[in-house]
């Protein structure tokens, strides 16, 4: 595995920090742990996404994300679990 794999790859727990990261920002306007927006920056870098892309904007990526690795059900059942749908409609505008 050589570096650049190492700071692209992301496991589902990590996906799934997050995800719950995101949500909690959303909703509260505050990360779950200040080491979360690390994980943010290095999700958006490998993800291709603007420095400054929102949080909504992420949540989409992320949607598509858990979408082509076959984890659509798992993203919708966070999503629902802790009431952002509405945050999923507007990204999806």
């Amino acid at each position: 595995m050589n570096s650049e794999t190492e700071n692209t790859d992301f496991n589902r727990l990590t996906l799934k920090a997050l995800l719950l990261s995101v949500i909690t920002e959303l909703k509260f306007n505050e990360p779950i742990h200040p080491n979360a927006k690390n994980i943010k920056k290095a999700y958006k870098e490998a993800t291709q996404l603007p420095k400054n892309a929102s949080n909504e904007k992420v949540l989409q990526a992320l949607h598509l994300t858990y979408k082509e690795n076959d984890l659509e059900e798992d993203f919708l059942r966070i999503v629902k679990k802790f009431g952002a749908e509405n945050y999923l409609q507007t990204s999806n505008k």
